[in-house]
């Protein structure tokens, strides 16, 4: 059987959290990459696709904002129309305001694991069925 592995890159600089959401979705088929920086993530995302984004707001070295204007500026680039799903304990009204309409949902920290799961299998709905990705 061969399943292709759904990519999902977690943009987390909590190691901890990382670790519990990594090991769940692995468990869950996904391959998963993880980076604490803005600056990595950036790079990360013009090399390759991925077919979701887990985002924390506040990382070591900018910002989870810096990350999404990164993807969305250029509608040629990789990840331009990659699902984002914030994951913050900081989600004010500001905030969603001015990224919103760049995000597929949000999970506020602490978050259940099986939610997030459900919302990543959500956003790579094939993955859930264990269909081939395209």
């Amino acid at each position: 059987m061969s399943k292709k592995k759904y990519s999902v890159l977690i943009v987390e600089d909590e190691a901890d959290i990382v670790d519990v959401i990594s090991t769940k979705l692995n468990a869950e088929g996904f391959q998963v990459f993880s980076t604490p920086r803005a600056p990595r993530a950036i790079q990360l995302l013009n090399n390759q696709k991925f077919s979701c984004i887990l985002l924390d707001m506040s990382l070591e070295q900018g910002s989870g904002e810096d990350v999404i204007s990164s993807i969305r500026k250029d509608k040629t680039s990789f990840n331009f129309q990659t699902p984002v799903l914030v994951i913050s304990a900081n989600l004010n009204p500001n905030l969603i305001m001015r990224i919103g309409k760049d995000i597929h949902g949000a999970l506020v920290k602490p978050f259940e694991r099986d939610a997030l799961v459900a919302k990543v299998k959500s956003l790579c709905p094939a993955s859930a069925a264990g269909a081939d990705q395209g």
